[in-house]
């Protein structure tokens, strides 16, 4: 998996978020695109505001995700122990870590009977590209949220200036 950079094509000005390899991809040279490029003040993330913000995990979750993988394993009875947490509570995080594919659920056959689950860390490389599609899904979602919210902008400023317009009788300019 190749490391992702943020790319400006010279022909069309498209903003391209590809690898080294799939940069070429636009109808221009690209050139690459750096934090200290951005008009705009953008901090650089880390992996746990990334894991907080984007899949909604809080401190909790992150905290039980990383007690399952020391341990290599864990049940929510050794997790709610080793933390001090409520089992009900430990029991939300885990089955929500497992839906975002950080963890995995099993089940174990105990000797006097039944089962109880034992939750897992799902292999990093597949955690990768899990996260990694996520976020890109996610960057869309943004993107398009952004353009959305430009052209509503541009349509008010339409509507608010043909409202001046309209009150100043046509004029753009005060008469003395």
């Amino acid at each position: 998996m190749e490391p992702t950079t943020v790319y400006r094509c010279e022909g069309c000005s498209e903003l391209l978020l590809a690898s080294e390899v799939a940069r070429d991809a636009c109808c221009g040279d690209v050139s690459e695109v750096t934090f200290e490029d951005a008009e705009t003040r953008v901090e650089k993330p880390d992996s746990e505001t990334v894991l907080k913000e984007m899949f909604g995990l809080g401190e909790t979750s992150l905290e039980i995700c990383f007690c399952v993988i020391d341990n290599e394993g864990a049940t929510v009875s050794e997790v709610a122990d080793e933390m001090e947490i409520d089992r009900s509570a430990v029991s939300r995080h885990v089955n929500r870590l497992v839906d975002a594919g950080i963890l995995t659920k099993q089940e174990r056959n105990l000797r006097q009977g039944g089962v109880v689950h034992v939750y897992e860390h799902e292999d990093p490389e597949v955690v990768k590209e899990r996260l990694r599609l996520g976020a890109y899904l996610w960057i869309s979602e943004v993107v398009d949220l952004i353009v959305e919210l430009n052209d509503e902008k541009a349509e008010a400023m339409e509507d608010e200036r043909g409202s001046v317009m309209e009150a100043l009788g046509g004029r753009i300019w005060k008469e003395n």
